[in-house]
């Protein structure tokens, strides 16, 4: 049985003093593996690699015990809580998980504004101009929609016109016709190879 299970109902001085000891002890677990792992990279034999294997896994046995230690930690101080403070812990973290919700609806619909902007503005592909878009600088209106999302897909496409087509000759890729005197691509390659026929 660990210091930490053996706690059980004790006080929350008590159980801090556990977590605390179990995260010393992972820390100078960490600590004692590191060492070893330079010390093997100096040496590099068999036995300082077993050293380090042995190492690692107190030290992720210590860092389990500090993890385990802190959550009996937060339940020793949930059950000492009043009913009130327990409504209010309850409270927050619902009022947390819906705030995070709804950026990230926001966020997706963000996305799909930016998206339908990029489209519009003939992207090649709309997923890169999303991943350029810094929403700090999306400006909204009262109701939250963004408001100058065009000017920023516009801003994208004049420092990065790589990203976006360009509509030379036809809908058919241009194939009507070239500065050279017209042809197919196989021609144009041809008289760029001088073998034109």
């Amino acid at each position: 049985m660990s210091q930490v299970e053996g706690q059980g109902s004790s006080d929350g001085g008590q159980g801090t003093g556990a977590a605390d000891a179990a995260a010393q002890e992972a820390a100078a677990a960490d600590a004692a593996a590191k060492a070893a792992e330079a010390a093997a990279a100096s040496s590099g034999s068999d036995d300082s690699k077993a050293v380090i294997a042995r190492l690692n896994a107190e030290a992720r046995e210590s860092r389990q015990r500090a993890e385990a230690a802190e959550a009996k930690l937060q339940e020793i101080e949930r059950g000492q809580m009043s009913e009130l403070e327990k409504a209010k812990a309850a409270l927050a973290d619902e009022q947390s998980k819906r705030a995070e919700l709804e950026k990230r609806v926001q966020t997706g619909e963000l996305k799909s504004d930016v998206r339908a902007a990029a489209v519009k503005a003939k992207a090649i592909d709309p997923e890169v101009v999303w991943r350029m878009i810094d929403e700090d600088k999306v400006e909204r209106d009262t109701d939250g929609n963004p408001t100058n999302l065009d000017k920023l897909v516009e801003a994208i496409k004049a420092s990065h016109p790589v990203l976006f087509t360009r509509v030379r000759g036809g809908g058919d890729g241009g194939s009507r016709g070239s500065a050279q005197g017209g042809g197919d691509m196989n021609e144009l390659l041809r008289r760029a190879a001088g073998r034109s026929t």
